[in-house]
């Protein structure tokens, strides 16, 4: 029986408006045999009613950073819903099933070349990076496997396409709670057209850290920052 070595711990805090509303604790591990990486998230958010959404997500890749599992489970009250899908590498094909307040359901579908999972964690919303180069000042592609299922479901997965783009060589400096952090900028496009005036749907300053994020920018409003990053392991090492 193989165990799991704790690579990193840390967290995040998200902003609206400077209004912390979210917060989420992750962790990554690496499986002693298989050597696949599970990113973990547990994310607790309060809501306009004062209930606390909980989600807890299980994001698991082989060493290519390639999608082998991917739970995320919700709970609000007496609510309960909970998305797992499960991607077959070899057969290119992805198995979803949903459980939610209407009973189970299951859906299978082929997936041509790479995709990511989404999630709403920010932990592993740049994954893919690490498998799919972007070159700097082009656009790439990238495909992300998503659902508009909630409690209920509301129909099968499909897919949504997305532009990245690596701003500069250069690593930015970043300043997030009074600490100096050197971070490589990556803004992400809902059109690969260069020309178009629209501004960037989002930034995303990363560290050399598993794409783990330091900072994102969401339009004008929202940011999610980086709390804390600990290395774990033989050494333990506090980044900040």
């Amino acid at each position: 029986m193989s165990g799991k070595e704790v690579l990193y711990k840390g967290s995040y805090e998200y902003f609206a408006k400077n209004n912390c509303y979210t917060n989420e604790d992750f962790s990554i591990e690496q499986d002693d045999k298989s050597r696949n990486y599970l990113f973990k998230s547990h994310m607790l958010s309060r809501l306009k009613t004062g209930e606390i959404l909980k989600i807890n997500i299980s994001y698991e890749t082989n060493t290519a950073y390639e999608p082998v599992r991917v739970s995320v489970s919700k709970n609000v009250g007496d609510k309960f819903a909970q998305e797992i899908f499960e991607p077959n590498l070899t057969s290119r094909n992805i198995r979803y099933s949903f459980f939610g307040s209407d009973g189970s359901h299951d859906f299978e579908k082929p997936i041509q070349g790479r995709f990511q999972i989404s999630t709403p964690s920010i932990l592993t919303s740049m994954i893919m990076i690490k498998n799919k180069k972007a070159p700097v000042g082009q656009r790439i592609p990238f495909t992300f496997i998503t659902s508009n299922n909630t409690w209920s479901y509301e129909g099968p997965f499909f897919e949504h396409l997305l532009f990245i783009e690596q701003d500069d060589h250069k690593l930015e400096e970043l300043e997030i709670n009074e600490k100096k952090l050197m971070g490589k900028l990556f803004k992400v496009y809902s059109t690969d057209n260069t020309a178009s005036l629209k501004p960037a749907a989002a930034s995303y300053y990363l560290s050399k850290h598993h794409t783990i994020p330091y900072l994102v920018k969401i339009g004008d409003d929202v940011e999610i920052k980086v709390k804390f990053l600990q290395k774990v392991g033989n050494e333990i090492k506090k980044y900040f």
